[in-house]
């Protein structure tokens, strides 16, 4: 009876894709508690019939579903991750210079993006120079590879507005002449 009782698994929730289902999953893992998922073939299959199929399920055995849902309510407040983390203030600092780091070196990579695409369309140029003038005004220390980034992409920028404008402006004289066909 008792081994019964061990092997009988509880749903503790219900999600609507396979995904979170694994997140809340792997967070229960992490925590020494078994997780089952159930249905997430299904709901990946057939995505349009799976709220209609009961969604994706996550099980634990009965005698763990308290300490589950407790341990899921806190990851689903955010207290979780803080917990990971410690809490020391030197590893709250350090954690926000990566991530204000990793920010601007996303811009960067954003900007040569743009300033590339820019060449065939125009509103990215525009969309990169801004973002180039948004990393002009911060004070973050980037690395070498992100600086030679930062100027290809302004040297894009400037080559592509110098032909837009070089286009407009034979746009324009185009319809100053006399022997305009127009």
């Amino acid at each position: 009876m008792a081994q019964s009782e061990a092997t009988d698994l509880t749903t503790i929730a219900t999600f609507t894709s396979g995904v979170e289902a694994a997140i809340a999953q792997q967070a229960l893992a992490a925590a020494g508690i078994e997780a089952y998922v159930h249905g997430d073939a299904m709901a990946t299959t057939m995505w349009h019939l799976g709220v209609a199929l009961g969604g994706v399920k996550l099980q634990v055995a009965a005698v763990d579903a308290a300490e589950a849902l407790a341990l899921l309510e806190k990851a689903r407040a955010g207290s979780f991750a803080d917990d990971a983390l410690g809490e020391d203030d030197e590893e709250d600092g350090e954690s926000e210079t990566a991530l204000a780091a990793s920010a601007q070196d996303d811009a960067v990579h954003r900007a040569l993006k743009a300033a590339i695409f820019g060449l065939l369309f125009p509103p990215l140029t525009f969309y990169a120079g801004w973002l180039l003038l948004e990393m002009r005004s911060s004070d973050a220390t980037l690395s070498a590879k992100n600086r030679r980034h930062l100027s290809v992409a302004a040297m894009l920028v400037l080559i592509a507005i110098g032909w837009y404008l070089f286009c407009l402006a034979v746009f324009v004289q185009s319809f100053s002449e006399p022997n305009c066909i127009w």
